[in-house]
């Protein structure tokens, strides 16, 4: 048997293993049209998982985009799809609304007992990104290629996450009764679990997002419990103009997209 030094060793070299290939995967990947890639990568798991995928394709998804498992992919994906959708689509009225909201957002990160000092470079870029009808990018391409640049997208998921923990402070007694006991305060939940980057979304963050942005998600679970009448959940508020889709499988998230997108 190894001992406590050889244990630690082997389980280091583990996770350095899995971070380079981790670092290997494109931080957003091709449209990839049909699931044939998925349902292969599912072959070994639990018949509910393909269960759950066959549900998927029934509802009129023409396929998926992956995203990079490094515990930023619903944030990652949630923006790249986002200001993907308002090129394509040109919805002026979303993309002048999300303008105002990012000119305004340092105010409310303010309120949140945030200092200027250190998210005012990071604002400036969001809001350059949403006004003006998005200068830089007029196709999917220039999207992907804004998304693949590691230091823009970093800081483009760093701000969704500031914003997501700005919400949860600011609506604290909300949302405090869903959080474990192991988190005293939303302050100290939010510093650990929301704020750093690398740390998986879950349920509360995703609520936040939504909300305090306005668009609506929904979300198709791929878990060995999943049946071929599996159904999405949308969280979010009802009334948002736009809506993000992603397929989930147990810690990560990838976008999908409908045939008509």
């Amino acid at each position: 048997m190894a001992n406590p030094a050889e244990q630690w060793a082997l389980h280091s070299a583990q996770q350095d293993m899995l971070q380079a290939e981790v670092e290997q995967q494109p931080l957003i990947g091709p449209l990839e049209v049909g699931f044939e890639g998925l349902r292969g990568k599912l072959s070994g798991a639990a018949p509910g998982f393909l269960n759950g995928l066959k549900a998927i394709e029934k509802r009129g998804y023409k396929g998926m985009r992956t995203v990079r498992g490094d515990g930023n992919c619903f944030f990652r994906g949630f923006m790249f799809r986002l200001i993907e959708k308002l090129v394509v689509e040109k919805n002026e009225g979303e993309r002048k609304r999300l303008a105002q909201f990012m000119k305004d957002s340092l105010d409310i990160l303010v309120s949140a007992q945030y200092e200027l000092i250190g998210v005012e470079t990071f604002q400036e870029l969001m809001v350059e990104l949403f006004e003006d009808d998005i200068p830089r990018m007029s196709t999917t391409e220039d999207v992907v290629n804004l998304f693949s640049n590691k230091g823009e997208s970093e800081h483009i998921v760093w701000y969704s996450r500031i914003l997501c923990a700005a919400y949860l402070k600011l609506n604290a007694d909300r949302f405090l009764p869903f959080l474990s006991e192991q988190y005293l305060t939303m302050e100290d939940f939010c510093s650990r679990e929301v704020e750093p980057q690398g740390k998986e979304c879950e349920q509360l963050q995703i609520i936040a997002l939504s909300e305090i942005l306005q668009i609506s998600v929904s979300i198709e679970y791929l878990s060995s419990a999943s049946t071929e009448e599996s159904e999405p959940v949308v969280l979010g508020p009802e009334s948002a103009a736009m809506m993000i889709h992603f397929i989930y499988r147990p810690g990560h998230y990838d976008v999908l997209y409908f045939k008509d997108s």
